[in-house]
């Protein structure tokens, strides 16, 4: 399944994907999840796999400027 963002306003959001694991079966194994977080944009298809009776959610937030960790500057 693919998710179009495009609700989302101008920047960068950081996205934090709770989905089902490789190896989730709503009849043997429903519980195993994934969580990962990436980096989009109003222009960023995300492409998502749903298994049987699961699902996914996305919890968006604003991304947040990292100031520079260079130990030189």
């Amino acid at each position: 399944m693919s998710l179009v963002v495009r609700f989302l306003g101008p920047g960068r959001y950081r996205a934090e994907i709770y989905r089902d694991a490789a190896d989730t079966s709503w009849h043997d194994n429903p519980l195993p999840i994934d969580v990962r977080t990436t980096t989009v944009r109003s222009s960023t298809v995300l492409t998502l796999r749903l298994v049987a009776g699961g699902g996914t959610a996305i919890r968006l937030r604003p991304a947040q400027h990292q100031p520079s960790r260079d130990p030189n500057s």
